[in-house]
C-alpha cells in the first residue's frame, strides 16, 4: 500500500548537475574492470587535474591528508575520480580546461565544501550518521549511482570510501558548476521600430 505524502512533505529536488546518461557510465564501466584499472583511471584523472589545475588537486589532497590514513584516502580519491571522469565525458571533455580557470575565491568554496563532506577529523560516524548528515549523490541520478555500485568492487576492499569520495566530489563539483559553467542568458530583446 502507498503512502500518501502530506501537502508540506519534502520533495526530492532535482539535481544541479546535469543527469549522467547510461553512455557516459556503461564507458567508465568498460575502463574499470578491476583494481589496477580502477588505480590507473585515478591516476590518469587525478594527473589531468593537477595539469589543469594543481591549486585544486592540493585543496584535495591537503583535505584528505588532514582527515585520513592514506588506506582510507586511496578508495576515497578513487570515488573523486569516477565523479570527475563521468562529469568530463558528460561535459564533451571541457572540465579540465574549465577547471584551470578556477580563481582562489572558488579553491576556497571547494576547500569548504570538502571539508563539510567527510566526518569531522578525530570524531567516529556511524553509517547511519554519515548517511544523514553528509552529501550524497541524488537517487535521480540513477546512471551514476549504479556505476559507482559496480565500480566499488575494484577498489581497495573500502567500498564505503570509496562512495564517501564520490559524494564528497559531486558536491564539491555541484558548488563549483555555476562557477564552470554558467547559466546562459538570452541575449536582451532589440527595441522594436516603427
Amino acid at each position: 500500500m502507498a503512502t500518501e505524502r502530506s501537502p508540506g512533505a519534502e520533495q526530492p529536488q532535482p539535481p544541479r548537475l546535469p543527469i549522467v546518461p547510461s553512455e557516459v557510465t556503461n564507458r567508465i564501466l568498460e575502463d574499470v574492470t578491476s583494481i589496477n584499472a580502477m588505480d590507473e583511471l585515478t591516476l590518469l584523472v587525478f594527473g589531468d587535474l593537477v595539469d589543469s589545475n594543481k591549486n585544486l588537486a592540493e585543496v584535495i589532497n591537503k583535505c584528505l591528508v588532514e582527515r585520513f590514513n592514506q588506506p582510507t584516502a586511496e578508495p576515497m580519491l578513487n570515488g573523486m575520480a569516477i565523479i570527475i571522469q563521468v562529469f568530463n565525458h558528460t561535459q564533451d571533455f571541457s572540465l579540465f580546461q574549465k577547471i584551470s580557470g578556477l580563481q582562489p575565491d572558488d579553491l576556497d568554496l571547494a576547500k569548504q565544501t570538502l571539508e563539510k563532506s567527510f566526518p569531522p577529523k578525530e570524531q567516529d560516524m556511524t553509517t547511519l550518521q554519515k548517511l544523514l548528515e553528509l552529501p550524497r549523490i541524488p537517487e535521480q541520478q540513477i546512471s551514476l549511482n549504479e556505476c559507482l555500485k559496480k565500480t566499488e568492487v575494484h577498489s581497495h576492499g573500502l567500498r564505503s570510501h570509496v562512495r564517501e569520495g564520490a559524494n564528497a566530489m559531486y558536491k564539491t563539483l555541484e558548488v563549483l558548476w555555476p562557477k564552470l559553467y554558467p547559466p546562459q542568458t538570452p541575449p536582451p530583446p532589440q527595441p522594436t521600430t516603427q
